[in-house]
């Protein structure tokens, strides 16, 4: 489950955020995930909790916007879901 590591590295990016801008606490993060991205936002939500459990963004909710992935046709530039 490669989610994880994404919680992961979302979480490590705050912890960075929240040293260099002096924040003491991040309450609420939204991030954008593009479904040609092979990540799956339920199962990154699922493992939200076991990234930031003992830290300093303990209760800090995340929130996953999916984006649909779009294709455009090189001759009549017309879009279309992938």
């Amino acid at each position: 489950m490669h989610e994880l590591g994404f919680a992961v590295q979302i979480e490590e990016t705050l912890l960075d955020l929240m040293k260099s801008e002096s924040l003491s606490k991040i309450d609420e993060v939204t991030i954008d995930i593009g479904e040609a991205t092979g990540v799956v936002g339920r199962f990154l939500l699922e493992c939200w909790p076991a990234a930031i459990d003992g830290t300093e963004l303990e209760g800090c909710v995340l929130k996953v916007n999916e984006i649909k992935a779009v294709g455009e046709c090189r001759h009549c530039e017309k879009q279309f879901p992938v």
